[in-house]
C-alpha cells in the first residue's frame, strides 16, 4: 500500500480568502520571513511542528473556529 501526504495549505488559504502575505505578516514573530511563501508554493518534506502549530493557530483566529490538521494535510492510501 502506498501512502501519500498531500499538502493543502494553498487551497485552504484560497478557499478562505487569506493571502500568504497576511499569514506571513501576522506570524513574523514566530515564523521565518519566507517560510509561509515557500510552504504555499512547495510542500515541505519535513514540516516543523512548531511552525505548523503556529499556522493552525493563526488560521483558527482568522476563521473564528478551530482549524484542524486535516484541513491543511490529507493522507491518501493507494
Amino acid at each position: 500500500m502506498k501512502v501519500t501526504i498531500i499538502w493543502k495549505l494553498k487551497e485552504f488559504l484560497e478557499r478562505e480568502g487569506i493571502t500568504a502575505y497576511r499569514l506571513q505578516t501576522d506570524l513574523k514573530e514566530k515564523v521565518g520571513t519566507q517560510t509561509i511563501y515557500v510552504w504555499v508554493r512547495n510542500p515541505p518534506k519535513r514540516p516543523d511542528l512548531g511552525i505548523l502549530a503556529a499556522i493552525l493557530g493563526q488560521l483558527s483566529e482568522y476563521t473564528g473556529r478551530r482549524v484542524g490538521l486535516e484541513e491543511v494535510l490529507e493522507v491518501s492510501y493507494e
